[in-house]
Order: C-alpha cells, then structure tokens, then sequence
C-alpha cells in the first residue's frame, strides 16, 4: 500500500510533530496558501492513501474527522470510509466526531489541493489539538493507530 503522511511545517506544530515521530512516507507543508499549494503540486508522485493532519486549537482531547473541502462554492469529497475509521479510532480509546463542515483557512486549502490532486486515492484530513490542549496519552495513541494504517485500510477497502 502506498501511504503518505502530510502535516504542517513548524517545530510547535502538532501535526508536524506527530507525522516526523511516524515511519513511511512524509510531506510538510508551507504554511500559506501559496506555498501549501505549491508543495502539494511538487508531489513526485499520486499516493494511494494519503492522511492529512492539522490543528485545530478549540480542539480538547479530541479529534475532528473533516468529510469535505471547499473553495469558491465547489465542493471536493474524500473517498475514504471515515464511518470506519471514527469507528475504528474509538475502538483505541481516541474521542472524534464527523464533519461535513468545510473550515475556512489552510487546513481545508491544503485538503482542497489533495483531493483535486489526488482524485483516485483515498484522502482523508485529521484535526488535532494543538500542543496546549493535546495530551500525551492522545498523542500517543494517534501515532499508534496511525502507524497501523495499513491494517486499517485493508479492513476498510
């Protein structure tokens, strides 16, 4: 399975801290919109999987599963079963929820690029809390979970 991490640049960025601690495939993205856009089109190549993280600071020892991204009224879907994976995520102790709310700053730009970019994978963007409101026992978790993926997407597909 062909599976890339993305999170963002910056060394008191969660999701930057969480896909370096993972092995596999990596992306960090610029953060702004002109950059983020820009690394996503340097890709070298189309990943079948890809799994996006960002923060979110009004996140507190949760996550949030986004469906969806918007810009300028189109919408872009992601293919992946997140039903599955909220399951899935819950069964290793990890608290998420659903949404099929597009946010409105980089996160759901970098997540419009990706599946415009990568139209035939599974894409999947994550939100996390941030440094203050992430626990280590979530951390912790999220990267265990997330270096299994590969089991998770054989059981999803």
């Amino acid at each position: 399975m062909d599976l890339l991490y993305v999170g963002f640049k910056g060394n008191y960025n969660y999701s930057f801290r969480l896909v370096k601690e993972m092995a596999g495939n990596h992306l960090f993205l610029t953060n702004s919109f002109e950059g983020l856009r820009k690394d996503i089109a340097k890709m070298k190549r189309v990943y079948d999987k890809v799994v996006m993280f960002g923060v979110d600071k009004k996140l507190n020892g949760n996550i949030r599963i986004e469906t969806c991204a918007e810009r300028n009224g189109d919408y872009r879907y992601s293919t992946a079963d997140v039903k599955k994976l909220s399951d899935k995520l819950g069964c290793y102790g990890i608290h998420n929820k659903i949404s099929n709310n597009p946010t409105s700053y980089l996160c759901n730009d970098a997540y419009y690029e990706m599946l415009t970019r990568c139209t035939n994978s599974e894409v999947v963007f994550i939100h996390i809390p941030s440094k203050r409101r992430m626990t280590e026992d979530l951390f912790n978790n999220l990267l265990i979970f997330f270096q299994n993926m590969t089991f998770f997407f054989e059981s999803v597909t």
